[in-house]
Parts: C-alpha cells; structure tokens; sequence
C-alpha cells in the first residue's frame, strides 16, 4: 500500500522511463574490479528536486548547503531496495525545505497535474571500497553511494492527482 492516507481513487500512477546524459555518464562501471553487478534501489525524493535530478542525475550533496537529510551512516546518496522505505523520503506535499515556501506550493497548486509524490527507481553499482566507510552496521535494505555516477536513475513514479 503506497497511499499513505491519500484517498487511493482520487490518486493517480505514472511511471516515466528516463535518460540521464551528465557529467557522470562517462564512468565505466563494468571495467573496475571494485564494483559489484547493478541492483535495482529506490529514491524517494521531493517534486521540487526531480528536474535537477533528471539534468544532473542524483548528486552527493552531503555537508554542503544543499544536503536535505541527515547522514546517519555518513556522507552519500541514500537509496533502498525497499520501496515503503524510500516512500518515506518523498514527502508528500512537503516544502519544508523551500526558502520562499508559498511561492514553491502555489506553483505546484497551480500545475494542472497535481504531483504529490516522486521517486526514482535507479541502479544501484556498490563500490567494495565503500566497506569500511560506514561505520557501523547498515539497515539490510540501505544502499548509500560515496560518489556520484553509481546511482543512475531509470525509472520516475509519479503520484498524482
């Protein structure tokens, strides 16, 4: 169940398959010893990330001004195989992190297509000198990323109204 007290007529599914050309395409995943085969992770995020998302592909933002969430198991972009999981991270209707916060809300309002939640379902290539950078141990469905160009996004779900 995806609904997370939205009315389940009322809401909508899209999923969009994406392509992201950046900066971090260039990477050759297959060719180093140190990753492993891709795994299939979610990324929740909120609507108002996903066009730097889908230009600049998921960044690792962490200690600087742009990092959103915390970092309990340190610096890296956060993923889980676990849809539910990741679900929690769209936040629903949330500007929270808006400077202008009416400003941002009023613009989605006015979006003929109401969007409340986004998440991106991405491959995920673990890099083994990430092992010892954690710290203690992971949650079994966590999936952090210590540099950009390991997550790609392939799919956006979109819910709607």
């Amino acid at each position: 169940d995806t609904t997370n007290n939205t009315n389940s007529k009322d809401k909508k599914i899209m999923l969009f398959a994406v392509d992201i050309n950046n900066e971090y395409s260039n990477i050759d995943l297959n060719n180093d010893e140190n990753v492993k085969e891709a795994e299939k992770v979610f990324h929740g995020t909120r609507v108002k990330f996903v066009h730097s998302i889908l230009t600049k592909g998921l960044v690792n933002y962490s200690n600087t001004k742009n990092q959103v969430n915390g970092s309990a198991y340190g610096q890296g972009i956060y993923n889980s195989t676990s849809f539910q999981e990741s679900y929690g991270y769209c936040m629903k209707n949330s500007y929270s992190h808006t400077k202008n916060t009416e400003t941002e809300k009023n613009k989605w309002q006015q979006s003929s297509m109401k969007i409340n939640v986004c998440m991106f379902l991405c491959d995920y290539y673990h890099n083994t000198k990430w092992d010892d950078l954690y710290g203690r141990q992971l949650p079994s469905t966590f999936r952090i990323s210590r540099e950009n160009g390991y997550v790609i996004p392939r799919y956006l779900y979109v819910e709607y109204e």
